[in-house]
């Protein structure tokens, strides 16, 4: 953000190279934001002071909504092969959640697929089981992890030794 900004007051920029620096300048404030609420979240709740406020959700279109966004996301990070589908239940499906934070579940488990997923897919879906539960999934053909991974996968600040490799940013 800072060195784009830098670059941004040289009158030697043409105007179409300062359009793109404000672009990543965007971006970047944007995943520097996400970040910081990650971090204040991950605060909240060891602190014991996470609120939750439950109100109606309609899964289906939160769903939906999350594929616009992240079609448009692929698309500018340059993955416009990359297809994004839906698997969604036929019946209209509505329960009392916070819906912010079921956003922001899916939104983290999508951007991943998308950060390791070169060719093929991702598939986002939700399932209704024994009429009592509802499971989110996200899907992809992506690295996969190695099964020693599965063991650390909710541990704070770890990356696996593929994602070292590539140079994968992100938490």
């Amino acid at each position: 953000i800072i060195g784009f900004t830098n670059m941004l007051s040289s009158k030697e920029i043409s105007n179409e190279m300062k359009e793109t620096f404000i672009g990543h300048i965007q971006t970047s404030s944007e995943m520097l934001l996400h970040l910081i609420d990650d971090i204040i979240d991950i605060a909240k709740i060891e602190d014991g002071q996470l609120k939750i406020k439950k109100a109606n959700c309609y899964p289906a279109s939160l769903i939906q909504s999350l594929q616009a966004t992240f079609e448009a996301y692929k698309n500018k990070i340059e993955k416009e092969n990359l297809s994004i589908n839906l698997i969604l239940p036929e019946e209209s499906i509505h329960f009392r959640t916070d819906e912010i934070r079921l956003k922001q579940i899916l939104t983290n488990l999508i951007s991943n697929a998308i950060k390791f997923t070169e060719e093929g897919g991702i598939e986002i879906g939700m399932l209704v089981k024994n009429q009592r539960f509802i499971e989110f999934y996200v899907e992809d053909t992506g690295i996969g992890m190695q099964k020693e991974d599965l063991r650390t996968i909710f541990d704070r600040f770890k990356r696996t030794a593929m994602s070292e490799e590539k140079k994968i940013s992100g938490t």
